[in-house]
């Protein structure tokens, strides 16, 4: 089962059509329990740092970070689950952009893909 939810990821981060390399790293902790991180270097230099901590018989991720920065290292959002924040509506859910910090509920690769879609296609 969560070689299953990791083999999805992997997959649909391969099929992103600004995907040029990925480097990741599972470890498996169980049936239904494991964690999946790594790197997505994209077109322009642009990468994408992630972090899965999943618990799939649970349907929930007890840790994520979705890391999305330029070629000159610079944050353009990072979507996570740090339990900092309080009294942000969505906590312990928020994304970091440029200028602060806002609402969020917590997304999934699609979601991470789509908002970073629409930026690459800006460019």
């Amino acid at each position: 089962m969560i070689n299953e939810y990791f083999q999805e990821l992997e997959n649909k981060l391969n099929l992103f059509e600004y995907t040029l390399e990925i480097s990741i790293k599972k470890i498996i902790y169980g049936k239904t329990y494991g964690t999946i991180k790594g790197i997505v270097l994209m077109e322009n230099s642009y990468r994408l740092a992630f972090l899965e901590v999943v618990d799939t018989e649970l349907n929930k991720k007890d840790k994520y970070k979705y890391h999305f920065m330029d070629a000159n290292n610079q944050l353009i959002f990072r979507y996570d689950n740090v339990r900092h924040y309080k009294e942000i509506e969505t906590f312990p859910h928020h994304k970091h952009i440029p200028d602060g910090i806002e609402y969020a509920n917590e997304p999934e690769i699609d979601d991470i893909l789509k908002e970073i879609k629409e930026i690459m296609d800006e460019l």
